[in-house]
This record gives structure tokens, sequence and C-alpha cells, in this order.
């Protein structure tokens, strides 16, 4: 599970007085004559998934676009795709993904930025995801799960019915009877049999 964090420093001060287009060569930023190392840069880039500050982030990776799949983030696994569903950072999650490959939504720690959503309940953002690759509804987390199991897990129904629809039934089978299970004790039996 993705935690919350905050940056150790305030993201917007922290930027403001930062020539990041000119910067982070190596991953050094220099801030009022001061060097922000690797770790600092993350910070900013989580702080600014968290917050859905685009404009805060967007300089940095085009700088150095290898922080865009990283998992440096969170608890070391996690991509910043990660951190921003997980925040309900839309405008954040759709600026990223343009930036991305299709295969780069596919990686991730335990699970993709996808299960991510799935599990938090956020279908907008899904959906955004999914318009990049269309299989991701078609792919199993390290746990050997589908995103439409783990929304079921959570309680998510309108996850579970949009998942349903966008999820190949044949993967689907795969899992029917732990879904099935789930989806009646959280009183959505209904939603896959649609």
């Amino acid at each position: 599970m993705i935690m919350k964090s905050e940056p150790s420093h305030e993201i917007g001060s922290v930027f403001e007085d930062c020539d990041v287009e000119n910067q982070l060569v190596n991953t050094v930023i220099f801030v009022n004559d001061k060097e922000l190392d690797f770790t600092t840069a993350l910070q900013i880039l989580e702080g600014a998934a968290l917050k859905d500050r685009w404009e805060i982030a967007e300089p940095i990776l085009k700088k150095e676009p290898r922080l865009i799949v990283s998992g440096y983030y969170g608890e070391g696994s996690e991509t910043l795709l990660h951190i921003a569903a997980v925040a309900k950072s839309i405008g954040f999650v759709r600026e990223l993904i343009k930036l991305m490959k299709v295969g780069d939504l596919e990686k991730g720690g335990k699970s993709t930025a996808f299960h991510v959503a799935a599990v938090a309940g956020h279908i907008e953002i899904a959906k955004a995801m999914r318009e990049k690759n269309k299989n991701l509804p078609n792919i199993f987390d390290d746990f050997q799960k589908l995103a439409i199991t783990e929304a079921a897990a959570a309680g998510h129904k309108a996850m579970v019915t949009y998942l349903s629809e966008v999820t190949d039934y044949d993967v689907i089978k795969q899992q029917l009877l732990d879904l099935l299970e789930l989806t009646i004790q959280n009183e959505m039996y209904g939603k896959l049999l649609k």
C-alpha cells in the first residue's frame, strides 16, 4: 500500500526560486545558490504529484525523463504515477501519461498504478490510464490479483462495474470464484453479471 508522505519543504517556495529548466544536470538542481540533491528533487516531484501541481514537476521531468518511471517514490518501488493516482491528482496524471510510453504504465512495485487507482476507487484516473494502455485491466499484480478483484475487495461498486466492462472475460474467469465471493460480501453481486 502506498503511504502518503509530505515533502520536507514547501514545494511552491522552492520551485519559485529555482531555474529548473537549465539546472537538473546529473540529478542536481540549484535553488538560491544551494545544491539540491537527488532526494530533494524526488521530494519536489512527489509533493507536486500529491498536490496536483503539474507546473512544478514538468520542467524537472523534461530535463530528467528517467524520473518519470523510476521506482524511487513512496516506499521505494512506486512510480510518480502511483503517487499521483493515490492523491487523486487527475490533472497531474493526464499530463504525466502524455510523457510515458504505453509499456511504462505496466510498471510499478508490487502492482501497477492502475491497480492503485482501482483499489482507491478513482474511476476517472483509471479511465485516463486505460486510454493510453487498453491492456491495463488484464494485468495481474505480484499477488496474482486483477484490478477488478482488488476494487471488489475494497468495496468500490462503481469501479467494479467499470472494470467489468473493460476487463477481458477470459482473464476475469481466472479469478471468478474470488470475485463472486468478494462481490457477495460487499453486496455488489449483480455488478459481475451485467
